[in-house]
């Protein structure tokens, strides 16, 4: 039986060869451009949780951006500067204190994962659909150097140098609605979720955030104060649904 002559020449297939090292060219570029500005310039988020209802429903869909505060390099443990601070009322993206800072090869292997994907899968954040245990959208609402409790869950605070605790509306410059069902009957307050906490003073690089709908909402009242470096960046507005397109 005679062999069978291969089908195409040496020219062609050099050509194909060719073509496949352009694609592959073509799609390191893409995935270059891709994570950079997902890293310092913005990136979409998609909301999973009911936490910040009533003015961010579940499904949502929000552009964050690192630069306000100074986009981070985890590779690095350190963070670019940035030309504001978060401010009173400011909607971010946190990483819970309880989860730990990715980084090293795992990181770059988790962003070519999401990228290929389309942002579907992460295998950093496996669970992501489990309730509120990956990176979250939460609502800043007291500033290093503040004390701040919450009653009925309605924050007060009292800013650095002043005498008296006021609500969240009065320190801040932000109109926003909040969401309570309150708590089942003999709910007990020492419980989570419960709508009242004790007083915290917070460090000078430390901020309190919560989230609007207060009885669904995994935030400061449950694991404490975060660091700045846990903030990842600012809320910028929603593009979905386009009939709330715009700031929030």
């Amino acid at each position: 039986m005679r062999r069978q002559r291969y089908k195409y020449s040496y020219t062609t297939q050099k050509e194909k060869r060719r073509k496949a090292a352009v694609c592959v060219k073509a799609f390191f570029i893409l995935f270059l451009i891709f994570e950079f500005v997902s890293a310092f310039l913005v990136k979409n988020v998609v909301i999973r949780t009911s936490s910040m209802k009533p003015d961010i429903g579940t499904g949502d869909r929000v552009l964050v951006s690192p630069l306000p505060y100074g986009a981070p390099l985890p590779l690095f443990h350190a963070r670019l500067p940035g030309f504001t601070a978060p401010r009173r009322g400011d909607l971010v993206l946190v990483r819970p204190p309880f989860l730990p800072e990715e980084g090293g090869v795992g990181l770059i292997l988790d962003s070519f994962v999401r990228f290929v994907s389309f942002q579907r899968f992460s295998f950093l954040n496996r669970d992501r659909n489990v309730w509120e245990n990956s990176n979250m959208i939460k609502r800043v609402v007291a500033l290093p150097g503040d004390s701040v409790y919450v009653k009925d869950f309605l924050v007060y605070v009292k800013t650095a140098g002043s005498a008296h605790f006021l609500t969240e509306y009065e320190v801040g410059t932000r109109i926003y609605d909040l969401k309570s069902d309150g708590m089942p009957k003999d709910w007990d307050p020492a419980f989570p979720f419960s709508g009242t906490t004790d007083p915290v003073v917070l460090g000078p690089d430390q901020y309190y955030v919560i989230g609007d709908n207060r009885t669904a909402s995994s935030d400061s009242r449950n694991w404490g104060p975060v660091d700045e470096k846990n903030i990842l960046g600012m809320v910028l507005f929603r593009y979905w649904p386009f009939g709330k397109f715009g700031t929030i």
